[in-house]
């Protein structure tokens, strides 16, 4: 299952990265790294960025030139079966924590943002991960089984309490507008402290700060 879905995501990924739509990739990334900050390529996680671009570029971007996401008009041009149509067009963003393996032997993950508990597929891949590791991703379900996207940004651990307190008001807003908002901003402001390593996360993990450039 794993192979199948993720087939499909390549494909995508190599035609909506192809000459024919470099005008929307280059306006992707000039909006992606305005939200997030910049990445550096001697950056250690400059990989891991790039495919959490690639990710959001696929199933989130809508250009200015177009009228929907790139996954969703591979969907429409291709016409995959309906199991691999949903999974492509109904991938969660959110903030995680991994739990580890249950007793299962399945991966577990805590949704800290939504506060629910995910066991991923028996046939997920490993993660580069030790329990308790936080990270922003996306996560898709496809016939019931859930697999995470390749793009993971890994979190100091030290601002779990903060990234839960926040949460907890988000959930009670029920505001997706802001849980966007939200996402993109912890993100950037990892960036941030990556650049500003002597300093504790939890001085620099500020929630009242503004993206310039977000609508």
């Amino acid at each position: 299952m794993y192979q199948e879905i993720f087939k499909h995501l390549q494909t995508a990924m190599k035609e909506y990265t192809s000459t024919d739509n470099y005008d929307v990739l280059l306006e992707a990334r000039d909006e992606y790294f305005k939200l997030t900050g910049q990445a550096l390529e001697e950056d250690d996680d400059y990989e891991s960025i790039m495919n959490s671009f690639n990710d959001w570029y696929l199933v989130q971007f809508v250009s200015k030139l177009r009228i929907r996401t790139a996954i969703k008009d591979y969907a429409l041009k291709y016409n995959p079966d309906e199991d691999v149509v949903y999974a492509l067009t109904h991938v969660k963003h959110s903030l995680f924590e991994f739990s580890g393996k249950s007793l299962g032997g399945k991966f577990q993950l805590n949704d800290i943002l939504h506060s629910t508990k995910i066991h991923l597929a028996p046939s997920h891949p490993q993660l580069a991960m030790v329990k308790n590791d936080l990270f922003l991703g996306r996560l898709l379900k496809y016939k019931d089984e859930y697999f995470l996207m390749n793009g993971m940004s890994i979190l100091p651990k030290e601002i779990k309490g903060l990234l839960e307190t926040e949460s907890k008001k988000l959930r009670k807003e029920k505001n997706f507008h802001k849980e966007k908002y939200f996402l993109f901003l912890v993100e950037n402001l990892k960036n941030k402290w990556k650049r500003y390593g002597h300093l504790q996360a939890d001085r620099l993990f500020n929630f009242n700060e503004k993206i310039e450039g977000w609508m």
